[in-house]
């Protein structure tokens, strides 16, 4: 916590980190294949010999993982880091970005580019001490959204610096379009309003946003505890989970967490630093679990990399994991279900929680969005899973979403985009019933900046006439809000 970043004019240095045990070189951009292949990535900083608890002590590295359990760096990192503390990893479309206090590194997979850390500007005359402790996402809009600490130059952001009691707050800004990653609006107000000190833990730090099933939640750290903060809206007020005492998700535990929830099955895995005496030193640990609704036990937690994983020395120090998914980015609101939550499924043919209404394969249909709502840019891909393998089927968008949100029923499933409505790519789903467009949505659509619409995937299912004898099923909505 509280390292000030690259200042304007400084040079940075690039490291083949000495935790690690190799060199260092400076650059102002270096043409590298890092190899990002694996499914899951996690950012950590890491730390040798004495000063550990200095942030500007502490340097970054990225890891990537098949299964989140066994870690290793990227392929063609070779170890590269550079100084940086707290950070957190996103990806979108087809750049990697990695935030640290005041600054963002990106790697371009299409050109195999790393450029080294750029300064990041906040429209907050308040931030003269910049921002700590970033956690990065993507809004409904494809836009990088910061949760963050303020720092304070000379002082630890995190506690009340000589005084009993104090209130911490943790704010949000919106990337500025075209700015990739390097300019933020503030939003207004604050997320979380924190009280620090007296009977209360004397920290508060490093926040971590993660989406749940009914809205968003905070990982705060409390020192070697944990507290869950809620909202319904991503840029709402957050306060504690009132299913946890005093919201802690767990206390004298692992601490700075990072974490996801995976849809399909609902489980969340959880990620953060702690002392490990087996090891000797400061390893990342993980849990899964089914729910944030009761404290993590103890027992939940195992070790699943340590600084030997990466090629660093026994003795070497790893904190402040960031965790992410190796994908383009989620883009747009799924909406329109046809799990039973609103407008019933025409013959009982309920799919699970986020589908469409049930095929004749057992499942409903998934649509998704992903890429970047810019009509300039025009990258968003929707992807349908969960059809019928071979069978043809039409993306095709609306400007109204149906039946007040939960469509209405059509065919063997429910139809939720209406009102001039545009056919815009026939496909084929593969033999596993996935389907992608490929053709560009804002051209083919007619998209225009400030325009929100409803996208849907109609597809046949022969099979005996369908499950309700229509032949033909639909999947969930997607609805996109277009930016220039």
């Amino acid at each position: 916590m509280g390292y000030k970043g690259v200042m304007a004019g400084e040079t940075r240095t690039w490291c083949w980190n000495a935790a690690l045990a190799l060199a260092c070189l400076t650059a102002e951009g270096a043409a590298q294949t890092l190899g990002v292949d694996e499914p899951f990535l996690m950012s950590v900083t890491s730390c040798g010999g004495s000063g550990c608890n200095n942030p500007q002590q502490h340097q970054v590295t990225v890891a990537e993982s098949s299964d989140g359990v066994a870690w290793h760096l990227l392929d063609g990192w070779g170890g590269v880091t550079y100084q940086g503390s707290v950070p957190d990893v996103l990806r979108r479309g087809q750049t990697l970005y990695v935030f640290t206090p005041n600054e963002v590194a990106r790697y371009e997979l299409d050109s195999d580019t790393w450029l080294p850390p750029a300064p990041v500007a906040l429209d907050d005359p308040d931030t003269t001490g910049g921002f700590v402790d970033p956690s990065a996402t993507l809004d409904e809009q494809g836009r990088i959204v910061l949760f963050y600490l303020l720092g304070i130059i000379g002082s630890d952001p995190a506690g009340c610096n000589g005084a009993p009691t104090c209130t911490k707050y943790i704010h949000s800004a919106t990337e500025v379009p075209g700015s990739d990653g390097t300019a933020f609006v503030v939003n207004p107000g604050h997320r979380l309003a924190v009280a620090v000190g007296g009977s209360n833990p004397p920290i508060a730090s490093d926040p971590d946003l993660l989406r749940l099933s009914d809205g968003f939640g905070v990982l705060l750290s409390r020192g070697t505890s944990t507290q869950l903060w809620r909202a319904s809206e991503l840029h709402g007020t957050y306060a504690l989970s009132p299913s946890l005492p005093g919201g802690f998700l767990w206390q004298n535990g692992p601490a700075v967490a990072s974490g996801t929830r995976f849809a399909e099955s609902g489980e969340f895995w959880l990620y953060a630093h702690q002392f490990s005496p087996s090891h000797g030193t400061q390893v990342v640990r993980r849990a899964v679990v089914a729910t944030l609704d009761q404290a993590v036990p103890a027992a939940a937690w195992t070790t699943v990399c340590s600084a030997s994983d990466l090629g660093g020395g026994a003795a070497v120090e790893l904190g402040s994991p960031g965790f992410a998914l190796n994908v383009p980015g989620a883009v747009g609101t799924p909406l329109c279900f046809g799990d039973g939550g609103g407008t019933p499924c025409p013959c009982g043919n309920d799919g699970a929680g986020g589908e469409g209404c049930r095929n004749t394969g057992g499942t409903g249909c998934v649509l998704a969005g992903s890429g970047t709502a810019s009509v300039v840019a025009d990258t968003v891909v929707l992807t349908a899973a969960g059809a019928l393998g071979t069978q043809a089927g039409l993306f095709f968008q609306g400007n109204e979403i149906l039946g007040g949100g939960d469509g209405i029923t059509f065919g063997d499933g429910l139809r939720c985009c209406g009102t001039q409505v545009v056919r815009l790519q026939i496909v084929f789903p593969d033999s596993g019933g996935t389907a992608a467009s490929s053709a560009p949505l804002a051209v083919g659509g007619g998209a225009l900046a400030g325009d929100t619409l409803c996208y849907q995937f109609w597809y046949r299912d022969p099979n005996g006439g369908g499950v309700c004898g229509a032949g033909f099923n639909l999947s969930n909505a997607c609805s996109v809000a277009w930016t220039p």
